[in-house]
């Protein structure tokens, strides 16, 4: 079964990712759908949808056009998100918090839009997610340019 660093099989859950049509929300969406997951993807663009599906994206929703609570609501019949894959931490905290099941994970790359990440700290509590900061240049294993 796929693993992933610091995290669990992926096989029957419900991925969120968020930017799913840019560079690594196109390799997470890989990663998840491979993993056996069903993965719901946000975009901004019918082009980036029509990217996003080409790469297996179960269920698209267009942030600027739609509601993406009440959509990942409607697609999880109620229940939530497994786990979030988080482009945009600090601007789009207050809806992850809103869309997450018990025991959730978040894990977030960058935040360059709203560098700050607030969040509605009992909101949160009631779902006692893991939050993951994911930086690429500190994780184990990476290639390095240096020589030995």
């Amino acid at each position: 079964m796929l693993r992933f660093t610091r995290m669990a099989p992926v096989g029957g859950q419900t991925i969120l990712v968020t930017g799913a049509a840019g560079a690594v929300g196109n390799y997470a969406v890989q990663m998840a759908r491979n993993g056996g997951a069903t993965v719901i993807g946000t975009v901004s663009s019918d082009e980036k949808a029509a990217r996003a599906h080409e790469e297996g994206v179960s269920h698209i929703i267009n942030y600027k056009t739609e509601d993406v609570v009440a959509r990942v609501k409607e697609i999880t019949d109620g229940k939530g998100v497994d786990r979030v894959v988080e482009v945009e931490l600090g601007g789009n905290m207050k809806t992850t918090a809103k869309i997450l099941k018990t025991g959730a994970v978040i894990a977030s790359y960058a935040s360059m839009a709203e560098p700050v990440a607030p969040f509605p700290f009992y909101g949160v509590l009631a779902n006692s997610p893991t939050l993951h900061i994911i930086g690429c240049f500190t994780m184990p294993g990476r290639l390095s340019s240096s020589k030995a």
